[in-house]
C-alpha cells in the first residue's frame, strides 16, 4: 500500500489526524501526511495506533468525534508531547498521558524496550539502536528516569523544583544539567 493510500484509510479511521493549516484555520486536501507521522517511528510502531484507538473510542462513547484536533505531536525531553484541543476530559487527563509516560521507556527508534538516555539531545534508546546511531554519551536509563513505585509511576529524580544549581539561563538549561547531576554525570 503507498504511502498515501494509508493515510487515506488513517484519515477514515482516525479523522483528528487531519494536518490543520494554523493560520488559515483550513485542512489538508490531500494525503500526503498525518500528524501521526511527526510521532518518532519507534513510538508509532509501538503504540501509535493504540493511542488513536483509544481516543476514538471515547470520542466515539461521548458522540464527540468532530470536537477533538491533534494540533501537534512530538518528542520533547525524551517523551512524547500530545497537543490537542476538544474531545473529552478523559482524554487529556489519563489516555494521552498514559502514553507520554511509556514513551520514556520505549526506544525513539526502534519501538523495543528502552535501556538508555542520551545525554545531549534527551532520548529513550535501545542497546541495539544506540550502537547503531551512536549520537552521543548514554546513561542507564534507570539511573535516569528512575524506576517505578510498583504501581507502574515512574518516580523522575531529576524534575524537583527549586533546582540546587544557581540559576543562571532558561529553565530548561537548569532542568536537564540538573538531571545529569542526579546520574552522576
Amino acid at each position: 500500500m503507498d504511502k498515501q493510500t494509508e493515510n487515506k484509510k488513517l484519515i477514515e479511521q482516525y479523522p483528528f489526524l487531519l494536518h490543520q493549516h494554523n493560520l488559515s484555520g483550513t485542512y489538508s486536501t490531500g494525503f500526503e501526511s498525518t500528524v501521526l507521522d511527526d510521532m518518532p517511528v519507534g513510538w508509532r510502531a509501538a503504540f501509535g495506533e493504540d493511542l488513536c484507538k483509544e481516543i476514538i473510542a471515547e470520542l466515539v462513547r461521548n458522540n464527540c468525534v468532530d470536537s477533538y484536533q491533534v494540533l501537534q505531536i512530538k518528542e520533547k525531553y525524551g517523551e512524547l508531547r500530545w497537543y490537542s484541543q476538544g474531545g473529552t476530559e478523559r482524554i487529556h487527563r489519563e489516555i494521552v498521558p498514559k502514553y507520554e509516560k511509556m514513551s520514556r521507556r520505549i526506544c525513539i527508534q526502534c519501538g523495543q524496550p528502552a535501556t538508555l538516555v542520551t545525554k545531549s539531545w534527551v532520548a529513550p534508546w535501545c542497546n541495539a539502536c544506540a550502537e547503531q546511531f551512536p549520537c552521543s554519551k548514554h546513561v542507564d536509563s534507570d539511573a535516569f528516569y528512575g524506576s517505578t513505585d510498583g504501581e507502574g509511576e515512574f518516580s523522575l529524580p531529576y524534575l524537583k523544583w527549586p533546582p540546587t544549581a544557581k540559576v543562571s539561563g532558561s529553565f530548561s538549561r537548569i532542568h536537564r544539567t540538573e538531571a545529569w547531576k542526579s546520574v552522576g554525570v
